[in-house]
């Protein structure tokens, strides 16, 4: 019989039952979450006739938590024992999707209460997942943390490919307030797995939390990363690339339905293309970033975003409808190819260079700026498109992409050393 010391990363993972309990957990909110994504937006669109500026605050809800208790909330995964900070996240998100179904049954429905919902559902995250994150590395091992961030890597890319026509058909059978029950459900049988995990020992840290330290506290993760040169130009990298992101993000649909006049079911294959790489590749990234290292993959993840862009561009200068489809088709390749090449290598860079007592705060922070750069690109990007053709803006977006390259070359050196995680020194130390 084979040892699990035998098996490959990927696999010898299975034979660790708290790490199968956080895939399981973080698998079934991801699904969830997708009925969600689609549910709430529609539920205040088509059920309560959301203005474009009410949309967009139920959105800035939704991402509110992060700029105002962002730095903070790693002060409390890393003072509190992250089962009971996943658990209690988890069932608060649980009562705040509840509460949407049974307002809509009982004629209580209204934009406030969707507010409230979306503030609270960003709350959980930004507890949740630094959180989930110190579970995993001290369930895994600083070993295999690559191979099971791409194994989550690897679920939330399936939930992205299916996740939006399941969501869809339950929408369509009981409606989008309801629907928002079966997200609810996810979080409580999260939280029910999550509870099965061994209990953890932080009482002799727990004091800090109520002293008069909660300032130095929240900014010793900014603190670390800065003086950590792996981390600092990896949260540089991934800054980069969510902008660019997100500039495509906020144009996308717009421009294959209304520009390109895609039929739906084109815009779900495209969507399923790019989601299918993106599952493949992050189940095999533990192996990738193994041979080339962890800050090359990096750099590749933003050179295919700079790529996804380039070729949305040339899809507007073409007249064949067949070739269009396929340009478009290596956009969403390369967009989803990008996705496991950054968000593995970022995360397993962060367990493995982060001091273990402060992870929760590293990660935390390291969420908070980079962040920042979403609503930048997306405000961008649509303020961009009221001027000009949307083909131009991405071509403009990969023109600046490969300026950002550029300039990661040279503010971002240590990236191009095969060991970025520092496997030598070790991790930055507390003083």
């Amino acid at each position: 019989m084979s040892r699990a010391s035998d098996l490959p990363a990927s696999d010898s993972l299975l034979q660790k039952p708290g790490f199968v309990r956080l895939w399981l957990s973080m698998s079934l909110t991801q699904l969830g979450g997708e009925i969600t994504f689609l549910a709430l937006p529609l539920t205040a669109s088509l059920l309560l006739q959301a203005t474009p500026f009410q949309m967009s605050l139920l959105i800035a809800c939704e991402l509110l938590p992060n700029v105002l208790f962002g730095l903070i909330s790693g002060v409390l995964v890393d003072r509190i024992p992250g089962r009971w900070l996943v658990c209690s996240a988890d069932l608060l998100r649980a009562l705040a999707l509840f509460l949407i179904p049974a307002a809509a049954l009982t004629g209580y429905l209204s934009l406030p209460l969707l507010y409230g919902v979306a503030f609270v559902l960003g709350l959980g995250s930004i507890i949740g997942w630094p959180a989930y994150q110190t579970l995993i590395l001290r369930q895994v091992g600083p070993e295999h943390a690559v191979a099971a961030n791409g194994r989550i890597t690897a679920s939330d890319s399936l939930a992205q490919w299916v996740g939006p026509g399941v969501a869809g058909l339950l929408i369509q059978l009981v409606g989008a307030p309801v629907a928002m029950a079966a997200d609810a459900i996810s979080f409580v049988l999260s939280a029910l797995l999550i509870r099965g995990l061994p209990k953890e020992h932080k009482t002799t840290q727990r004091a800090a939390i109520y002293c008069s330290q909660w300032f130095h506290e929240a900014h010793e993760g900014i603190r670390l990363i800065w003086c950590t040169a792996a981390l600092r130009q990896a949260i540089l990298i991934v800054a980069m690339w969510v902008l660019l992101r997100h500039v495509h993000l906020a144009l996308i649909v717009i421009y294959l339905s209304r520009d390109l006049a895609l039929a739906p079911w084109a815009i779900g294959a495209l969507t399923s293309l790019g989601g299918a790489f993106s599952v493949v590749t992050a189940e095999r990234m533990g192996r990738i970033s193994g041979k080339w290292g962890i800050g090359p993959c990096l750099m590749l993840g933003l050179l295919l975003q700079v790529l996804s862009s380039a070729l949305m561009a040339l899809s507007g200068g073409l007249q064949m409808q067949a070739a269009v489809l396929i340009v478009l088709g290596l956009a969403y390749v390369t967009q989803g190819l990008s996705l496991p090449f950054i968000m593995v290598n970022y995360q397993s860079l962060q367990q493995l260079q982060a001091p273990p007592a402060a992870l929760g705060r590293v990660i935390a922070s390291a969420m908070f700026v980079t962040s920042l750069a979403a609503p930048l690109g997306a405000m961008a990007g649509g303020a961009a498109a009221n001027d000009l053709d949307l083909p131009l803006i991405y071509g403009c977006v990969a023109v600046v992409g490969v300026v950002l390259l550029i300039a990661a070359r040279y503010l971002a050196p240590q990236l191009l050393v095969r060991d970025t995680a520092g496997t030598n020194t070790g991790p930055l130390t507390l003083p």
